[in-house]
């Protein structure tokens, strides 16, 4: 039933309201293709770096790292050089002797 005045058929819809909703759909569309995309080019760089982890982890690691050349003391003697010279004493800190020494 129309009501008096009106002359709407069903297939005059107003365009207005209708052109932003479409303009969003196609928007929000695009957006989810560049997203996708994003996503399979994450994907194959995540299966890229899993796969060189993997060639990595098949590899043999050496048991003991080697020694730094001319850092580690090698003999006894200078390891106990490098302790002393660690480890001295300090005579600001430290008296060299003891004024409690003589009283006894």
């Amino acid at each position: 039933m129309k009501a008096p005045g009106e002359s709407k058929s069903p297939n005059d819809s107003p365009a207005a309201p209708r052109d932003p909703l479409v303009t969003e759909l196609a928007k929000a569309e695009s957006d989810l293709e560049r997203i996708e995309a994003q996503r399979t080019t994450a994907n194959a760089r995540i299966d890229a770096l899993r796969k060189e982890l993997a060639a990595l982890d098949a590899t043999p690691r050496p048991a003991v790292p080697e020694p730094l050349p001319g850092f580690a003391p090698r003999t006894p003697a200078d390891k106990v050089k490098l302790f002393r010279q660690l480890f001295r004493g300090r005579p600001d800190l430290y008296p060299t002797r003891s004024p409690h020494l003589r009283l006894r």
